[in-house]
């Protein structure tokens, strides 16, 4: 799980760690070399990372458009990095 903790903490997930079903990595989408990092292993990927406050979307809209947009656009990257796809 990579997420920057904008909106949650650590003890939040202090259950699932524990019980070691997921693997915690701390940084933000939009952080190319972290995204191919926590993405090297992983069987499935889910794209949740979203600024989706509103009102922090009208106040900083560059900020919601890095996030949402090229945040997703350097994960998709990664993924096309780590995914080879013949169609042969």
């Amino acid at each position: 799980m990579l997420d920057n903790l904008s909106s949650s903490a650590v003890p939040n997930l202090k259950e699932h760690l524990e019980k070691g079903v997921i693997e915690f990595l701390r940084g933000d989408i939009r952080d190319f070399e972290i995204v191919n990092r926590s993405m090297r292993d992983a069987d499935i990927v889910f794209h949740e990372a979203a600024q989706v406050s509103a009102p922090l979307s009208i106040e900083d809209p560059a900020h919601t458009d890095d996030v949402n947009v090229k945040g997703t656009l350097r994960r998709r990257v990664s993924l096309t990095n780590l995914t080879r796809v013949t169609t042969n």
